[in-house]
């Protein structure tokens, strides 16, 4: 009887767990409908990884949170080493990346300064908040780098003309 019991038992917390991830999947669902009918987008939330995608198909721009680097991210503009992506977009026109690190802000421009390709044409520095832009030809690149509470959050912009 008791082995009955347990069997019970287990079937029914694995049934529960089954249901939940199915309630899961579907508010999931249900969300992105809501967002994709509000917005003219398409919606794609990754429950779980924590990401959102968002395309616009008119546009074809692609926003990610959660996100790596967008496919097609140039070689020329390096990703800081060890830092953590948090978001990301790609359009016709360009991409960005969103990341974050533990280094200062002064490490991360003197980073970019190095290694983004091309002449500088403009660098604002009001301390702990930067921003450097240089151009290569017809590509330019924007780095906007400014420190938190606990970490330094730097948006790395490639645009192509």
């Amino acid at each position: 009887m008791r082995t009955t019991h347990a069997i019970a038992v287990s079937l029914s917390l694995f049934a529960l767990v089954g249901c939940n991830r199915i309630k899961e999947k579907l508010a999931e669902k249900a969300a992105e409908k809501v967002v994709e009918s509000a917005t003219g987008t398409e919606v794609d939330l990754g429950s779980s990884s924590g990401s959102v995608t968002v395309r616009d198909p008119k546009t074809g721009a692609i926003a990610q949170a959660g996100a790596s680097v967008p496919d097609g991210w140039p070689s020329s503009a390096p990703i800081y080493p060890g830092a953590k992506v948090v978001a990301s977009l790609s359009t016709p026109e360009g991409k960005q990346v969103t990341f974050t690190t533990t280094d200062s802000p002064d490490k991360v421009n003197d980073f970019y300064k190095a290694k983004l390709p091309g002449k500088q044409e403009a660098a604002l520095d009001l301390g702990e908040n930067k921003m450097l832009t240089k151009k290569d030809g017809t590509t330019s690149y924007v780095a906007t780098i400014g420190k938190g509470d606990k970490e330094t959050t730097v948006q790395l912009l490639v645009a192509t003309k």
